[in-house]
């Protein structure tokens, strides 16, 4: 049974184009918000504004300001995307005019038709970004007088309840990768604990058990610190000069 074929075709070039670009859109939005002058959330605190009237006076307009422009950023990136369609697409069917053009030029060596296609692909980039640049305007943004303020909606247990799941997975994605690393660097360094300085370390400090686990601990964190001298043959009439280096 094959359990991993969906990934392949539109869903999986939907998951992955999802993946890499909702935290460029969230920077994005989160630096728009970042540039809200500090007054605006003051007078907010005095008003007394619930957290769905600061989404819908002071949040909904400056992420209205910056959707057009970042849809259509994320769309072109999309349209030109050429490693995730390549390797999730799955075939023909699932193409973009990238993936054509690859075609074109490494299957058919057929230079002219890549060109007609390229010049194509630029042709729908043009026409689909020119009218948002020249139709969307950016209204005039307010001068701050230099002093920040935190959000008046910061403590809101509504939006605690809205960021607790997806930062408590996050963490704990972050945790999981940590500790299957450390794991993974554990495994592979237990053949270090059959060196013969441990062994005479570990039967030296057995007797004694106090010191067993200091003393294992410093030998396995300082094997590798065991100087080694490296002696130059001296000059007739100098002395023997050595130096010494970490093994």
């Amino acid at each position: 049974m094959d359990f991993g074929g969906w990934l392949y075709g539109l869903p999986g070039i939907l998951i992955a184009h999802v993946f890499f670009n909702a935290p460029f859109a969230a920077r994005i939005f989160l630096g728009a918000l970042a540039a809200v002058p500090g007054e605006h959330w003051r007078l907010a605190a005095q008003l007394g504004m619930r957290p769905a009237a600061i989404f819908r006076i002071l949040d909904w307009p400056v992420l209205k300001r910056e959707a057009p422009m970042l849809a259509a950023l994320i769309f072109l990136l999309c349209f030109t995307s050429f490693a995730i369609v390549l390797t999730l697409g799955g075939g023909p069917g699932a193409a973009t005019l990238e993936v054509a053009i690859y075609g074109r030029v490494r299957f058919d060596v057929d230079f002219a038709r890549a060109g007609l296609l390229a010049l194509l692909q630029v042709a729908i980039c043009v026409v689909l970004a020119l009218p948002i640049v020249w139709l969307i305007s950016r209204p005039a943004e307010s001068a701050a007088a230099g002093t920040t303020a935190q959000r008046p909606d910061a403590r809101s247990p509504a939006i605690w309840r809205l960021d607790a799941p997806p930062c408590s997975a996050r963490r704990a994605a972050s945790s999981f990768r940590r500790c299957v690393a450390t794991a993974v660097s554990g495994v592979a360094a237990l053949s270090s604990l059959f060196r013969l300085d441990v062994l005479v370390a570990t039967a030296t400090s057995l007797p004694d058990r106090r010191a067993g686990g200091s003393s294992l601990v410093l030998a396995l964190a300082l094997r590798r610190l065991r100087p080694q001298a490296a002696c130059r043959r001296p000059a007739r009439g100098a002395r023997r000069q050595c130096r010494f280096r970490a093994g």
